[in-house]
Parts: C-alpha cells; sequence; structure tokens
C-alpha cells in the first residue's frame, strides 16, 4: 500500500505541471436510530442506535492523475481496522484509441440508477443490469472490469468511430486476470467483447459477448431509448449465460431488466426498477420496486419507496419493503437521510422497523 501512495507521489511531482490532479473523499455512514424485529408468534425485539445494523459505515478516497494522453486512478476504502484496495488502474490512448489495465469498473450502459439517492443499495438500487445476486453467471454482466459481479485484474482498449456528424460507435475488448498453464489442453481465455452504439436523436445501444469461465458464454442486449421522449430515461435489457456453475452444473440463465425514471416537473419525479431473474433452469427470481421524488425546497427532499424481492431458487424467501423518508441537504454533496421503513417476510410472516439515519458527504 505504501508503495502505490508513494509511486503516486512520485508521479505527481514529475506530472504535475502537465496533468491535472483530482482527490475525492465518499463518506457514508448507514446506522439504525430504531430497530424493531418481530418473529412470527415472538415479542419484538428493539434495540436503539446501531451503528452497524443498517450497512454500517461505507468510505473510500480516490486520487486520480490524469493527462491528455494518460492517466492513474487509485481509489481506498478506510475502515477502523484496515484500509483496503477498492480500485487501481492506468490507461493511456492513441487518439480514439484506448487502453486501460488494472482493477475498475467498466460499463458502457447507463443503468437509470440514482432514484434512491442515500439509499441506493439498500432500497434503491438492489442490482445491477444482468441477473439477481444468487445468479451464478449473469450478476452485473455488462460491466467489463468483473466476471460475476468480483472484480479481477483486467487488461481493456476501445476504439471510438464517428458515424455521420454527430453518432458514434465504440469497439472493446477486454481479457480478464486467469492462471492458465501452457501445457494444459483445457485452456481458455476469459475474455470480453463489445459493441456500443451512440445515436444523438435516439439514444445509446449495446451488445455484448463473454466466455466468462471454462465452457461458460454471457450474452447481452441493452438499449436506452433516453432521446425520444422529454423528461423520460429508460433502459431495457435481455441476458442470456450459458455454462457451468462452481459445482461445474450445467446451466442456462436468463435476466430481464427494465428500469424507467420520468421527471413530471421541477420538482416531482417518478421511477421503476425491475429485474426478472431465471436461476439455474429452474425458478424465476424478481425484483420490482417504485420511487417517487418530491423537492420541497433546496434543503428537504421526500422520497417514497417500495419494492418486492424474491430471489428463491426453489421455495425461498419473498420480501416486501417500504420506506417513507426525507433527505435534508446541507450543500451541495452533503446530506443526511432518515425515515421509517418496514421490511416484511411473506413465507415466516416475520416483520422488521427500521428508523435508518444516512449521512453521506461527497468532496
Amino acid at each position: 500500500m505504501k508503495k502505490i501512495i508513494g509511486t503516486l507521489a512520485m508521479a505527481a511531482l514529475v506530472m504535475g505541471a502537465a496533468s491535472a490532479q483530482t482527490i475525492k473523499l465518499n463518506y457514508r455512514t448507514q446506522a439504525n436510530i430504531v430497530t424493531v424485529d418481530k418473529a412470527k408468534d415472538a415479542d419484538a425485539a428493539v434495540s436503539f442506535f446501531d451503528l452497524e445494523k443498517y450497512g454500517s459505515a461505507k468510505d473510500s478516497f480516490s486520487f486520480e492523475l490524469s493527462g491528455d494522453k494518460a492517466g492513474a486512478y487509485v481509489e481506498l476504502e478506510p475502515s477502523l481496522s484496515a484500509i483496503g484496495l477498492a480500485k487501481y488502474y492506468g490507461w493511456l490512448s492513441f487518439g480514439n484509441l484506448k487502453f486501460t489495465a488494472g482493477n475498475f469498473d467498466s460499463r458502457y450502459m447507463n443503468r437509470v440508477s440514482n432514484f434512491g439517492g442515500n439509499y441506493n443499495g439498500v432500497v434503491g438500487e438492489y442490482v445491477k443490469l444482468g441477473g439477481l445476486k444468487k445468479a451464478s453467471i449473469i450478476v452485473d454482466a455488462d460491466n467489463f472490469g468483473t466476471i460475476n459481479g468480483s472484480k479481477l485484474h483486467t487488461m481493456a482498449a476501445d476504439y471510438t468511430f464517428a458515424v455521420g456528424e454527430s453518432d458514434k460507435l465504440l469497439v472493446k475488448a477486454a481479457v480478464h486476470e486467469k492462471d492458465i498453464k501452457i501445457n494444459d489442453t483445457t485452456n481458455w481465455v476469459a475474455a470480453s467483447l463489445g459493441l456500443g452504439y451512440s445515436m444523438k436523436s435516439f439514444g445509446t445501444a449495446e451488445v455484448i459477448f463473454r466466455n466468462t469461465a471454462k465452457d461458460t458464454y454471457v450474452f447481452g442486449a441493452y438499449l436506452r431509448p433516453n432521446a425520444l421522449v422529454k423528461n423520460l430515461d429508460a433502459v431495457a435489457g435481455f441476458t442470456l449465460g450459458m455454462g457451468k456453475d462452481s459445482a461445474d452444473k450445467s446451466v442456462t440463465e436468463m435476466g430481464i431488466d427494465a428500469r424507467a425514471q420520468y421527471k413530471i416537473n421541477d420538482v416531482f419525479s417518478v421511477a421503476t426498477n425491475m429485474n426478472f431473474t431465471q436461476y439455474q433452469n429452474e425458478k424465476w427470481g424478481m425484483w420490482i420496486a417504485g420511487n417517487a421524488t418530491y423537492k420541497m425546497n433546496d434543503v428537504v427532499t421526500g422520497k417514497l419507496t417500495g419494492s418486492y424481492i424474491d430471489e428463491s431458487k426453489n421455495a425461498g424467501t419473498k420480501t416486501v419493503n417500504g420506506l417513507l423518508g426525507g433527505e435534508f441537504t446541507a450543500t451541495k454533496n452533503a446530506s443526511i437521510s432518515t425515515g421509517v421503513e418496514v421490511r416484511y417476510d411473506l413465507d415466516t410472516e416475520g416483520m422488521k422497523l427500521y428508523v435508518p439515519c444516512i449521512l453521506r458527504v461527497k468532496l
């Protein structure tokens, strides 16, 4: 870790005159002021001020050094006991040809994902495009920096072609870290290939093909026609995975995504996020969420969110969530959110009630 920071510091001194340097901090504490846990036919258990219960603290510190033709990025995730290395990569370009290598996220398609605000990842965006979290081979499918949601050391290249006066075609490819033995006749290459097209009068489209494990392949097609209707941003996609899971079992998985956000006026907007996933030739799981956001003034924004989650492979657990809350903004990128959230398990008939408090600062 010291070597990485030292290298960046040296690079900053050498390249400082010709490069832009950016330091960012993104801190979020997700605590529960009140927690009520009520199992069927049992007394409710009540606790107060559980600082780790709602999602604990999440912090990131990033340093970026970039010029016209090259750059480097490091993102650290500190905690009370350790400092983790979340992302690190370098890039360079020759005109429209760009190379990137390291540990990073690489998505082309906008996920239309921000309706949850500070609650994203809890009651906001529950999954990325592809499949639900229990899927074996299609999680976060269009992210060329990961395989099934896990980051790997990756080398990627992309080239952008100009089409007409305003449209663009992006061709990108990536290879991923894997232990390959030269004399192994079962060798395979973890690789990804994608095409992205941006049309000013319509929106964006993407198709992907990925070889993520031996005899395991992922196909995806995604469409974002955000230029067709004023104030409407939407994305839809289909993902197909065929191959083997970690137990060497042959599987076929499918994921269907549909997301939309509509800004009714300057203060009121509505949104919906949906994913339907077929697990390993078996049952379909689903995530369906809806949200309404009302900006009362520059300080207070109200949110009403509901969702239904069924991640079961067989019998499984089905959960209904509801949140009524507010986001209070002190200044740009600094806010605190609170409200009341209820989670009800349809299988066990258990109920949980939270009064969360989320403090977020981005600098």
